[in-house]
């Protein structure tokens, strides 16, 4: 019989990743992303840049809080109205309750001399 020729390149185990002009061509491998540490050295714009995105950022704190504020004091001066309304009815109710104790007896005392 005769046998298939075997080559040199099928017996081995060959990673086309490792043979970049084969796979991309003469242009290399292609890299992830950006390589080294990017900018050393940052230009006054970029800092400006960074210290309006802070000041944006305050002053959006600065207002949050104003609003709760704002509505703390709201809250305040609806609870010292109601604190005030409730003072009064209790002094009410208690009038009332006074009252209908002392009508309570009366007729106590009517049912006992009849």
């Amino acid at each position: 019989g005769t046998q298939a020729a075997v080559g040199v390149a099928l017996q081995h185990d060959v990673q086309v990743a490792d043979r970049p002009v084969t796979q991309q061509g003469m242009r290399g491998m292609r890299t992830a992303g950006p390589q080294g540490p990017g900018r050393q050295v940052q230009d006054p714009s970029y800092y400006i840049g960074v210290l309006r995105a802070k000041m944006a950022e305050i002053t959006k704190e600065i207002e949050r809080l104003r609003q709760e504020t704002d509505q703390h004091n709201t809250d305040q001066q609806s609870y010292s109205q109601y604190e005030r309304k409730y003072e009064t009815l209790l002094k009410e109710v208690r009038q009332l309750e006074g009252n209908l104790a002392d009508y309570n007896l009366a007729m106590d005392k009517s049912r006992m001399h009849t």
